[in-house]
């Protein structure tokens, strides 16, 4: 709980990884900002049974599988998307 995961303007870059960029299960408070997620395979962002999620500053682009979601909340309240961008999905 109350994890900040800041990407200090930096990528992540999931060309030829078989998975998602991130993902928080069960965990309240968690802020992630400030960077990209690109080419994920699955979920850019996968939120599952968490509260209070921020999701701030953050640029999703190249979803490369059909019915993969750029962010996906699952059981999860209170979540925040601002200043999030979605490009090519």
């Amino acid at each position: 709980d109350n994890v900040v995961l800041d990407l200090g303007g930096h990528t992540i870059n999931n060309t030829n990884v078989a998975l998602g960029g991130v993902i928080v299960n069960n965990f309240n408070d968690v802020t992630i900002q400030h960077g990209s997620i690109i080419n994920s395979v699955g979920n850019a962002i996968q939120i599952n049974n968490a509260a209070g999620t921020v999701i701030n500053n953050i640029n999703v682009d190249g979803i490369t599988t059909i019915n993969t979601n750029a962010i996906q909340i699952n059981n999860s309240t209170s979540t925040l998307i601002e200043n999030t961008t979605v490009n090519n999905n």
